[in-house]
């Protein structure tokens, strides 16, 4: 990391990105950034560090402004999760116009936003992506909010002359991730994920160190000023292998083989299932809990599934596109090496998931190592 800088700002400290930036960042390059957060209780993390923490609603700048001034480097890792979509849509657009208007204000060197490749995804099922495509997307959903965060941030460099550098990681995994490790270890242990004869997808993984030490290498990093770097391992592998390593490392065996014609009656059923007992929620909450406590208690099935982790919340479409992207860019302009490939990855995720009690709570206590034959179709 260039020692020019004087003081890094990471926005969503406590998320899964920020989070172990702001461990690297202190780790391994001995700079203490400023903390930018907005649930004291997401703080398990970074709060053994001396970090400065800084509470912070960025729809409300004004309450936190002084306290960044400081501050010469944004780094931008903000996703608007509020249940009101069109307040997470507020916090994904004027939210981080508030930021930027800070940061043109500071005069600050550098602002660094971090998208997501899943902006591509409503282009086309199928096809080779670079830097050089400009998606188009009108949704406000996540990766709409990405995509108009991009925007916003080329029209500030543009107006305001102020170095950007936005960011486009691929299928993050690692430990603490939580939409492509946790997930599906959770839809594993429940029983919910099987193989529907539909992951031959392609899945494009990138190791959460690979992408923290992109972003770190881009700090005041002028060859990444005003550019934008699609983040991603360089290799690809089918859905199907990415979730049987999940499941050899949980369960010790791939995928149980499922029809699609069980996996729709199962994920409708409990739709409906889910909708009846949020109404009942909703007119009888204290009733609910008693009941729900007590059929926990007895220790009666696998209830996971009412907090999320059933085939109700897997969409098979989104495993059946062949989308590769390039990291061309990464390795020319920017010098950036990807250190791991999924195996090398995914052996620390494996142990990260046993020491969270994954395999315990299964009933297994599966080791899985480079050298175990089960990963020879790697």
């Amino acid at each position: 990391m260039d020692k020019k800088v004087k003081k890094v700002l990471v926005m969503g400290a406590s998320g899964f990105v920020g989070g172990r930036l702001v461990e690297k960042l202190i780790l391994e390059h001995g700079h203490v950034p400023k903390c930018l957060i907005r649930d004291f209780g997401k703080l398990t993390r970074i709060a053994r560090f001396p970090v400065e923490i800084v509470y912070a609603d960025i729809l409300h700048p004004n309450d936190f402004e002084v306290s960044i001034k400081d501050c010469d480097v944004y780094i931008y890792s903000v996703h608007g999760k509020d249940k009101n979509k069109a307040i997470s849509w507020e916090i994904d657009t004027k939210g981080l116009e508030n930021m930027l208007k800070l940061a043109v204000k500071n005069q600050i060197k550098q602002f660094i936003f971090l998208s997501t490749t899943a902006i591509y995804e409503n282009e086309s099922d199928k096809g080779e992506f670079d830097e050089s495509v400009v998606p188009v997307s009108s949704k406000k959903d996540y990766a709409g909010g990405k995509l108009a965060g991009e925007r916003i941030c080329f029209e500030y460099s543009q107006k305001y002359n102020l170095p950007i550098t936005v960011l486009r990681p691929t299928i993050i995994y690692g430990p603490f991730a939580p939409s492509f490790t946790i997930y599906p270890a959770e839809l594993i242990m429940s029983g919910a994920l099987k193989d529907y004869g539909c992951f031959d997808g392609i899945c494009n993984p990138v190791y959460i160190d690979d992408v923290v030490d992109v972003i770190i290498k881009c700090i005041l990093n002028e060859k990444a000023f005003n550019e934008i770097f699609i983040v991603s391992s360089g290799e690809t592998l089918s859905w199907k292998r990415f979730f049987d390593a999940f499941s050899i490392a949980i369960t010790g065996k791939p995928l149980e083989k499922s029809g699609q014609a069980n996996f729709k009656i199962k994920s409708m059923r409990l739709f409906l299932l889910k909708k009846i007992l949020k109404m009942i929620v909703q007119i009888a909450p204290d009733f609910a809990k008693s009941v729900y406590g007590y059929i926990k208690s007895k220790g009666s099935g696998n209830w996971s599934w009412v907090k999320g982790q059933d085939a109700s919340t897997i969409n098979l479409n989104f495993y059946k596109k062949e989308l590769v992207f390039k990291i061309d860019k990464l390795r020319t302009k920017l010098e950036y090496e990807p250190q791991y490939n999924f195996v090398k990855g995914f052996e620390i995720t494996s142990e990260w998931l046993k020491h969270q009690r994954y395999f315990k709570k299964s009933g297994k206590e599966q080791q899985i190592t480079t050298e175990d034959p089960r990963w020879q179709f790697y």
